[in-house]
């Protein structure tokens, strides 16, 4: 399995990630978790729970798209090394993106959203040279 590939495993978890993170403030919290309605109460949740929760949103939204990207390279037959190092560089920008989301740091979780755009254009400009980027 190429780099890449093993990327998109990675960012597979990262919003489960968030959701441990939420899930450990709430148990911090004094308010009892309802396990017959679980969304009912998370838009009550405040600070970081709530952060790791909008994280964990983001996460989840951001999924699909990079791994439509990941996948349509690998098929074009993107340069492997670029490839992964784009996808390694996306995983490690979203799985910061967490920590600056929930320490509440939104100018680095804003730079870091960015970043992994840029890999998401880098992923798309490889896969348009295909098998040509050598």
């Amino acid at each position: 399995m190429t780099v890449l590939l093993w990327c998109v495993v990675a960012a597979c978890v990262l919003p489960y990630l968030a959701h441990a993170i939420k899930a450990f403030a709430r148990l911090k919290s004094e308010e009892r978790y309802d396990n017959r309605h679980p969304r009912d109460r998370a838009p009550e949740l405040r600070g970081w729970a709530r952060r790791a929760w909008f994280a964990e949103q983001n996460l989840f939204e951001g999924l699909p798209v990079f791994i439509g990207f990941a996948l349509v390279a690998h098929v074009a037959g993107a340069d492997p090394t670029w490839s992964g190092i784009l996808g390694l560089v996306w995983v490690g920008a979203r799985l910061s993106y967490i920590g600056a989301y929930v320490a509440n740091i939104a100018v680095l979780r804003s730079a870091l959203f960015g970043v992994s755009t840029l890999c998401l254009t880098g992923l798309a400009i490889l896969a348009g040279l295909g098998g040509s980027s050598a």
